[in-house]
């Protein structure tokens, strides 16, 4: 009996904290896709042309560090071809997940863009204790 009180005492006084699961998924990339958490480049794309239905997933935890961490997601118009194609059209989406639930979500399209440069930016914190 004295054990099981043990246990729960210990329990109530250091609860077990589990990290959160952090990812991100992208489905739409026109045409490439930088992300960066604290300032450090952790996903390139690459160029994607033809603006297919993607399932691209990043686990951010890690590069996550205690305290606010910011995600910065970065998206260039263009093509491998950049100096050939005018290409004004660009568009992304994509979701980011705490343990398998959204926790924020992005989708911007246009046909402002010029080619070879960064046509929209984002940032997202997360802040883990």
């Amino acid at each position: 009996m004295k054990s099981i009180f043990s246990f729960w005492l210990i329990c109530f006084l250091f609860p077990i904290t589990q990290t959160p699961n952090y990812s991100i998924a992208f489905s739409k990339i026109d045409n490439r896709v930088y992300a960066f958490v604290n300032d450090e480049l952790v996903f390139d794309s690459q160029f994607i042309d033809g603006n297919p239905e993607l399932n691209l997933s990043l686990d951010l935890n890690p590069f996550l560090k205690k305290g606010t961490n910011v995600i910065k997601i970065q998206l260039e118009n263009g093509s491998i071809l950049n100096a050939f194609i005018v290409d004004t059209h660009w568009m992304i989406r994509y979701e980011i997940f705490e343990n398998g639930e959204s926790y924020d979500y992005a989708y911007e399209s246009s046909k402002n863009g010029q080619t070879g440069l960064i046509v929209y930016e984002k940032k997202h914190n997360i802040y883990l204790e």
